[in-house]
């Protein structure tokens, strides 16, 4: 848009003008997106691969276009692009080849976003897989442990019920030389009986000699 001379540009022309370089601005990004590639969002934790956190917000239609600022982006993304704003529709509209090519870098970010995302997902297979592989050998030493242990179990119960058999087998043993004492004992009790009643015959014999 050209401003007359002659007069002071006003307001509204200075709005317009405005509103042009920021739509012309919007559209600069988009088209080297389109291009170079979707950036894809950046990641706090740097532990995680940022391929895998998925691409930066980008419109798909021309009302998304209009309201998009880059409040819907990571503010890392943000930080590295000049300030963008809202735009009417009709400042767009009253554009024609504006609208044109937005509308044709809008169908190239699809197409793009497309083939981004397969080559991330054999990534994401990757990484699936390294994760399936952890969980089987997690898996197959718990099972280990797990046999280790059963077998541990059952070597003490057995030896648990070896000990009670040999404790029974000793209070038995015990209880039959107890009883077998016992009898020794009656026996001695009436041997010395018999011999104290020999006795008490034999003495006064003797004194009556």
């Amino acid at each position: 848009m050209k401003i007359n001379a002659s007069r002071k540009p006003e307001i509204a022309d200075i709005n317009k003008l405005s509103a042009e370089r920021n739509i012309l601005c919007k559209l600069n990004i988009l088209e080297a997106w389109a291009k170079n590639g979707i950036p894809p969002i950046q990641t706090i934790n740097s532990g995680i691969d940022k391929n895998l956190a998925g691409l930066e917000y980008f419109p798909r239609s021309i009302r998304q276009f209009n309201f998009w600022d880059g409040s819907q982006n990571s503010l890392q993304l943000r930080e590295g692009i000049p300030a963008i704003f809202r735009n009417a529709n009709e400042t767009l509209n009253s554009h024609k080849e504006l609208r044109l090519r937005v509308a044709a870098v809008l169908e190239a970010l699809v197409i793009k976003s497309l083939s981004q995302a397969n080559q991330l997902k054999p990534l994401r297979i990757k990484k699936l897989n390294t994760s399936l592989e952890l969980e089987r050998k997690l898996r197959s030493v718990a099972e280990t442990e797990l046999i280790v242990l059963r077998e541990n179990m059952r070597l003490l119960q057995r030896q648990i019920s070896e000990s009670q058999s040999s404790s029974v087998s000793i209070e038995r043993e015990f209880q039959r030389l107890v009883k077998s004492l016992e009898g020794e004992l009656e026996d001695t009790k009436a041997e010395l009986a018999t011999l104290k009643a020999k006795l008490a015959k034999v003495v006064p014999l003797k004194r009556v000699k």
